[in-house]
């Protein structure tokens, strides 16, 4: 990916279109590869999870002469920020019914950024669902720099909850929503203005 990434630069560069090009490069989706014993995403197998490793995923952002440039952010940011920042790189107003929120701001003040709060959801099956008007399995996930609320729905009615500290337990192998309650109830609150 790097070095085909790299030729769609080259060629901007080539061409004399790198300075007034703005460059997003990113991802709907990452692949487990067993990292939690499963292969894949939802729609190639039938079977989902929320796991960082589906639902965290890299996002480049370029614009030479507009954009900072040669940085690293750790700070959290979400998919749905993209097309505010978009708008606002190109000088255009930003609607005020998008979702998210521009990373002009986080670009050029990455001392000063503020981690959002991510939502990311889908049905076990994705788009291999065997009846997409009768989809009553789902999952939801909320998460932080820190912490993450998985929720999982079983046939539209059973429900289970889980807490992980991504901080101390980066992989996600430890629920720990019975130990840390204020935590979970915080993330419930998020969770459920996520999902409405």
């Amino acid at each position: 990916m790097d070095e085909k990434f790299g030729r769609i630069l080259d060629t901007l560069e080539k061409l004399g279109l790198r300075k007034n090009t703005l460059v997003i490069f990113s991802a709907d989706h990452g692949e487990e590869q067993f990292e939690h014993g499963f292969i894949g995403h939802a729609s190639t197998q039938k079977g989902g999870t929320m796991y960082d490793e589906l639902i965290h995923v890299p996002l480049i952002i370029s614009m030479p002469g507009v954009l900072p440039e040669d940085q690293t952010i750790e700070t959290t940011v979400r998919g749905v920020d993209i097309m505010p920042t978009v708008f606002e790189v190109l000088g255009i107003p930003v609607p005020t019914y998008f979702h998210g929120e521009s990373l002009v701001p986080i670009l050029k003040s990455p001392s000063e950024a503020v981690d959002r709060t991510a939502f990311a959801a889908s049905s076990y099956r994705g788009y291999q669902e065997d009846n997409p008007t009768k989809v009553d399995d789902l999952m939801y996930a909320v998460r932080s720099r820190r912490w993450k609320i998985v929720h999982d729905v079983r046939h539209g009615t059973q429900n289970t909850y889980r807490l992980f500290d991504l901080i101390a337990d980066p992989h996600e192998t430890k629920d720990v929503s019975s130990e840390r309650p204020e935590v979970m109830a915080d993330r419930l609150v998020r969770l459920s203005s996520s999902v409405a």
